[in-house]
């Protein structure tokens, strides 16, 4: 552009300079170019007006950009001998008046804003000043009367070098989403002003109140939501907009759909590798048990494309978060992937082959002495071989396959077997020379107890050799002896080992303690209260599995059987099974102990204020899960949908979950709670003798501008949770003091913060049990009286675990 006979460009990004830079060098190559740079790093280039007096020197002059802030010059001139001279200096762009506004981020509907502005006097002489603002629907540009005072102009006295704060008391109105305004202050000739947008929101809010619904098998269930209830008669200013309800009747062939999770090796690790094996053994076995297993598979790929989602990507419209806006989305497309294999891995003659060409590279793999490696080229891995050789005793001794029946096979499982014999040997032999007369002490650990309970599932194949007779049966004894040191998972290992050997009375009393050691719940079933760690034998998983094999070996009760499983299905509810090893130990149990439940596809029965609903009517049912969902809309909706029946025909359990969802004024809103719960409490930091203390924000309590306020958010869970999104929304008067997004850590919690315009979002990958406080600062910075919005979580994996805080409304002091 041109300002008099002076060309210049201002630019802001990178992009823009670069074109605005080359145009102009073009048009005047041969003038010097000056940049500047100013306090919001942006950047400026002129061409200035040389002029060079009669003994060589050189001055300059140029005009400023339109931006009033102070600027960084520097300089660089060099002669033809290449001397070289530069010059750096600050300079300030400015009017003799000017009048800066302090503009919030947003507002919202139906807040009170106090409008303030600070004029200045640049000049050595006092002026009078008459500051005047203008507000227009941006959209329309319909001028509009939202002083509350009605008074547009206010005129202030300014001393020489000074400054005045001006003010104007608005409503928002619930009619417009941008505001535009026009403020101005005159005195004399001088003159300031500037136009702008303010984005307003709204003040109502789509919430998302849910009630999860859990059916034990063969039993009737009533459900009152009560939020329906007691919240749409306590508040008229409620809309309804829809209700929900979706049900699955068989949540057992979730375990089905993790299976191609195995069918492809993870990594090239061998334990990956045997667990792909292992899939396609299983696969085998379950179409061959129960051929009408593959015809579900087919019409999930011709009829029921979304059983082949990931749970992140079903029901979008019930979800407080876009998956697009979260950082689950390649986790989205990765298990959608996998199950999208699942019609692949049920294909019998894939699963022939792919079972042959897994076996061949798991010999390959096998080095001479009979070990496998952690991965190929390491050296021999004691736990990689006692995995590979237990997934395939557990297969043989439940007739999944006969290690004898393949050559290969068994060659490769008998090398692995004598190692292992080997190891157990100079582990004793170790022993008898560190500790020789502290024999009879607690000398075993998890290795030596995988290896006996591996041993005792093979025993009918390959016998314990003569050499390792004394070794092993000092192991035996002392797992006989020191059962209870051990953790759950072996424990049930020892119990089902002892029994195999001949010891029943010490196995009985192993499951009598565990079963006086578990803990039942109606909606969780039976478990234990694990202490988690990294050792394998503590995974929680892993370890249901194992309980679930020792109470079927040596118990048998159907109904305990049944109990183990439903804490396991659950965990699958809420969560991603991202290990190889808990995904094939939790579908081996669930499908190869007690009955596997996979053809009980009887659609639940479910009533609504004691009306029977027709859930074949108007809803898509996908078959094996018997998954469905079904609407109705905001006028449809009355109290007596608060009452709901379900009847469960099926020998399983049944989940589901209603979904009531509403508009309410953000500070109207009650807080709502699941197994799920957040609550919102705000503090102010006030300084006293004994430094800095927080004192808790009572109701209509007055806060002060410059106060800084700490955002606490207390979050409680009552089982584990993958990919929980949590969101703060935040009031117009307040700014974050952190403005940067990034990993956090609170109190045993990792998360990811994302800082946005109107509040703050936290990505928790996992989520466990347990109770967590994250809070972050913000301080106030307008006056008037604001919505101040509400903290929203959910489990974007299971989005029936819901809950949100209670609104409220800030009061805020100049």
């Amino acid at each position: 552009g041109k300002v008099s006979e002076l060309a210049y460009a201002y630019v802001v990004d990178d992009d823009a300079e670069q074109e605005e830079h080359v145009e102009i060098t073009e048009e005047k190559a041969s003038k010097p170019i000056i940049p500047l740079r100013n306090n919001f790093n942006e950047t400026a280039f002129f061409y200035p007006n040389l002029v060079t007096d009669s003994l060589g020197n050189t001055s300059f002059s140029f005009k400023s950009p339109d931006a009033l802030t102070r600027w960084k010059i520097m300089l660089m001139a060099y002669t033809n001998d290449l001397k070289v001279g530069t010059f750096e200096s600050e300079i300030k762009s400015k009017k003799d008046l000017m009048i800066i506004p302090n503009v919030p981020r947003f507002i919202r509907q139906g807040d009170t804003l106090v409008f303030t502005a600070k004029v200045i006097n640049f000049t050595d002489n006092e002026m009078v000043t008459t500051s005047e603002i203008k507000f227009y629907d941006a959209v329309t540009m319909r001028p509009l009367n939202i002083l509350i005072d009605n008074d547009s102009k206010v005129i202030t006295t300014i001393k020489s070098k000074q400054d005045m704060s001006v003010s104007w008391q608005i409503s928002i109105p619930d009619n417009i989403t941008m505001l535009a305004y026009k403020i101005t202050s005159t005195a004399g000739l001088s003159s300031d002003g500037e136009e702008r947008l303010i984005p307003v929101l709204t003040n109502r809010k789509l919430v998302t109140s849910t009630m999860p619904m859990n059916v034990n098998p063969l039993s009737t269930t009533n459900f009152t939501f009560d939020d329906i209830s007691n919240l749409a008669e306590n508040s008229s200013t409620i809309s309804n907009y829809k209700y929900t309800i979706e049900f699955t009747s068989n949540p057992t062939w979730y375990a089905i759909q993790a299976l191609p999770y195995l069918s492809t090796p993870a990594n090239k690790s061998n334990i990956s590798l045997f667990n792909s094996y292992y899939a396609n053994s299983l696969s085998a076995f379950i179409v061959a048990s129960n051929p009408g297993i593959k015809s579900i598979f087919e019409s999930w790929k011709k009829l029921s494309p979304d059983a082949f989602l990931s749970n992140l990507e079903k029901n979008k419209e019930l979800k407080n978060k876009v998956l697009a806006s979260t950082p689950w989305v390649l986790e989205a497309e990765s298990e959608t992937e996998q199950k999208r294999r699942i019609g692949l891995l049920f294909d019998v003659n894939n699963m022939s082959n792919q079972k042959e060409a897994v076996l061949t590279k798991l010999i390959d793999m096998q080095l001479v002495s009979g070990a496998w490696s952690w991965f190929k080229g390491m050296h021999e891995d004691r736990h990689t071989t006692q995995t590979i050789v237990l997934g395939m005793a557990k297969l043989h001794s439940k007739g999944v396959l006969d290690i004898s029946s393949n050559r290969k096979r068994f060659n490769m499982i008998e090398k692995a077997v004598r190692w292992l014999d080997e190891k157990i040997v100079s582990d004793y032999a170790k022993l008898k020379k560190q500790h020789p007369g502290t024999m009879d002490k607690y000398h075993i650990y998890s290795s030596q107890v995988q290896y006996i309970y591996l041993r005792a599932l093979l025993l009918d194949v390959i016998p314990i050799p003569k050499n390792t007779n004394e070794a092993f049966q000092y192991y035996l004894n002392q797992s006989k002896k020191y059962w209870l040191k051990q953790s759950n998972y072996l424990q049930g290992m020892i119990a089902i080992s002892l029994d195999k050997f001949g010891y029943r009375n010490e196995s009985e009393a192993i499951v009598r303690s565990l079963k006086e050691r578990s803990v039942f719940n109606k909606e969780m079933g039976m478990y234990w209260r694990y202490n988690n760690g990294w050792n394998w034998y503590q995974a929680p998983v892993e370890t249901q599995a194992m309980m679930i094999e020792t109470m079927y070996e040596l118990d048998n009760n159907s109904t305990i059987i049944n109990q183990l499983k439903v804490w396991l299905l659950k965990q699958k509810q809420t969560q991603r099974w991202k290990t190889s090893s808990a995904t094939a130990e939790a579908v081996f149990a669930l499908l190869m102990y007690g009955d596997n439940n996979l053809d009980n596809n009887k659609l639940v029965d479910i009533s609504i204020d004691g009306k029977q609903i027709d859930v074949a009517k108007g809803a898509d049912i996908e078959p094996g899960t018997g998954y469905f969902s079904t609407s109705w809309d905001g006028g449809e909706i009355t109290k007596g949908f608060a009452d709901v029946t379900v009847k469960n025909p099926n020998n399983n359990i049944a989940w589901g979950a209603a979904y009531w969802q509403y508009f309410e004024d953000l500070d109207k809103i009650k807080s709502h709670s699941s197994p799920l719960s957040v609550t919102k409490k705000m503090y102010v930091e006030k300084q006293t003798e004994k430094g800095s203390v927080l004192v808790a924000i009572e109701l209509n309590e007055k806060l002060n501008v410059g106060d800084k306020v700490i955002s606490r958010l207390i979050i409680t869970t009552d089982r584990d949770m993958d990919y929980v999104q949590l969101t703060d929304m935040r009031a117009s008067a307040f700014e974050p003091v952190n403005q940067l997004s990034g990993y956090g850590y609170s109190g045993g919690l990792w998360y990811y913060k994302n800082v946005t315009d109107v509040g703050v979002d936290f990505f928790i990958n996992h989520l466990k049990k347990g109770t967590y406080v994250i809070e972050y600062p913000i301080f106030v910075t307008q006056e008037g009286a604001f919505s101040n919005g509400i903290a929203t979580i959910q489990s974007m994996y299971a989005p029936e675990f819901a809950a949100h805080s209670s609104g409220n409304r800030i009061i805020i002091n100049k």
